[in-house]
C-alpha cells in the first residue's frame, strides 16, 4: 500500500482560495508527519481548471493509473481532487 499526495494550481499559480504548490506540500507534509505516513511520490499539476475531471489531467491521470487496492492519497483539500462529491464516487 502506497502513499501519494496530489496537489493543484491554475494558471495563475492559484485554484480559486487553494493555497500555492509550496502551502499545499506544506500542509500536506505536515499532516503526514503527524501521523506517520511517508508519501511515495508527490504530484504537482500545474496551469490545469479544477473543474476538468481528475481522470483527464496530465499529472491526475498518471496518479490514476497508478492507484492500487488500499492506497491513499493525500489532498490538501478535496476540491483539488474532484469537481464534486459525485466525481469522487465514480
Amino acid at each position: 500500500m502506497s502513499i501519494y499526495s496530489y496537489l493543484v494550481v491554475n494558471k495563475r499559480g492559484r485554484v480559486d482560495d487553494l493555497e500555492s504548490l509550496e502551502e499545499q506540500e506544506r500542509k500536506v507534509a505536515q499532516y503526514a508527519a503527524a501521523h506517520s505516513m511517508l508519501i511515495a511520490e508527490w504530484f504537482r499539476e500545474r496551469n490545469i481548471s479544477r473543474y476538468q475531471p481528475f481522470d483527464k489531467r496530465s499529472v491526475g491521470a498518471e496518479l490514476f493509473k497508478k492507484l492500487r487496492s488500499g492506497d491513499t492519497v493525500l489532498f490538501s483539500t478535496f476540491g483539488s481532487f474532484v469537481t464534486s462529491p459525485a466525481e469522487a464516487l465514480k
